[in-house]
């Protein structure tokens, strides 16, 4: 809070990352607000989930998954450096070909399915995720770019 102060803001509130994407969501898109949204970023190594519907968080999740199991298994996968692997990932021209990438991503995809689907003891009600959720999850990382 300090560097807010001293950056001369008041700041009216502070909120948990996730749940501060959720209401940003609700802000903008008000007339989604009755649907269930899966709301996600990944991060470099956790990737935060906030599901909401009608102004509520329905599920919220941090998994340790991020980009940089990705770039891990691309570099082990086709032993380069993670430099040059992170170049890849990203579609830099680094003399790897896309269809090289592929293997390493499909199993890293494979294994954050399992991960996601694993019960959770931090949605707000301390329970595994509804149905709905669930496929509303899968539902947005199919749409989601690897």
């Amino acid at each position: 809070m300090a560097v807010v102060d001293q950056a001369g803001f008041n700041p009216l509130i502070v909120d948990v990352d996730g749940f501060a994407l959720g209401n940003q969501w609700e802000l903008n898109f008000p007339s989604e607000a009755r649907e269930a949204v899966a709301l996600i970023d990944i991060g470099a190594a956790i990737m935060k989930t906030n599901v909401v519907r009608g102004g509520a968080t329905i599920f919220a999740r941090d998994i340790p998954f991020g980009g940089n199991n990705y770039t891990q298994a691309i570099a082990q996968r086709l032993n380069i450096s993670f430099q040059q692997a992170e170049d890849a990932k990203l579609g830099k021209d680094v003399g790897v070909k896309w269809e090289t990438l592929v293997p390493p991503l499909e199993a890293v995809s494979r294994e954050l399915s399992l991960e996601s689907s694993a019960p959770s003891t931090t949605s707000p009600r301390r329970r595994s995720p509804s149905a709905s959720a669930r496929s509303c999850w899968r539902a947005a990382a199919r749409n989601c770019p690897a």
